[in-house]
């Protein structure tokens, strides 16, 4: 099946919808090196199996803190990210963060 036209996709930390060939694609696993030039290979793109493509805005992606993630999914699972209000969540992490900081 051949795509026509321009796809766009939704950036995941504005919710801005941009053209894929200017978006930045993000990995959960922290190798979010796509240049966004538009030349995708499609044996090389989704290569986390069971894992949709997600993507960042240019403003976003230059946002984008490269600091350390080790352990992060995992305390957002065990907060229950997603399940959760907004505002449950966000005290849960706030009370997680100072808690391992001390």
């Amino acid at each position: 099946m051949l795509r026509r036209g321009v796809d766009s996709v939704t950036c995941i930390a504005c919710g801005t919808s941009v053209d894929e060939a200017d978006a930045y694609e993000y990995h959960k696993h922290g190798d979010h090196t796509d240049d966004h030039s538009g030349d995708h290979a499609d044996d090389a793109r989704h290569d986390h199996a069971g894992d949709p493509p997600e993507y960042l805005c240019a403003a976003c992606f230059d946002d984008l803190s490269p600091g350390d993630r080790d352990g992060l999914e995992q305390l957002l699972c065990g907060l229950q990210a997603g399940d959760v209000t907004t505002r449950e969540f966000l005290t849960r992490y706030a009370d997680a963060v100072q808690e391992s900081e001390t």
